[in-house]
């Protein structure tokens, strides 16, 4: 499969992922809308930038990622010989969020100023997140 096409289907799957982040933060009245709080970060990396360039930088940065882990996703499944399963979505989906966890662990540890979200509430959310978008990266980027 061509990188395009594996990068378009990470970006369907953030976009999905997205979703059920928004949709969960609107359940249970937490942020866990991962582009807003990539806004946040940036906003202290780059202080001074209007707000809805700052929520633009947040969604950009959450569609390189994914769109990227997409490319790792995919390679690392071809590498193995495997063929998206449920195991292997779950398996993938688990270390995708491990991964998440770590990265927005130090992402927070390195900001002063700490979002308003429940670190383990949101670290717990991103694990569910993840099976969720290792579910549909594996979807989209099935051969036709």
């Amino acid at each position: 499969m061509k990188a395009l096409q594996l990068i378009a289907a990470g970006i369907c799957a953030t976009a999905v992922m997205s979703g059920y982040s928004y949709s969960s933060s609107w359940y249970k009245k937490e942020n866990y809308r991962e582009p807003e709080l990539l806004a946040e970060l940036v906003d202290q990396i780059l202080p001074g930038l209007p707000e809805r360039n700052q929520l633009a930088g947040g969604w950009a940065a959450h569609f390189v990622a994914g769109s990227s882990w997409s490319l790792v996703l995919n390679k690392s499944w071809r590498h193995m010989g495997l063929r998206p399963s449920l195991p292997i979505v779950l398996s993938s989906g688990l270390a995708s969020g491990l991964a998440g966890v770590l990265i927005w662990n130090t992402a927070f540890k390195l900001c002063e100023k700490q979002p308003h979200t429940s670190k383990r509430d949101f670290f717990q959310h991103l694990l569910a997140a993840h099976l969720v978008y290792s579910y549909f990266v594996a979807l989209f980027s099935r051969p036709q």
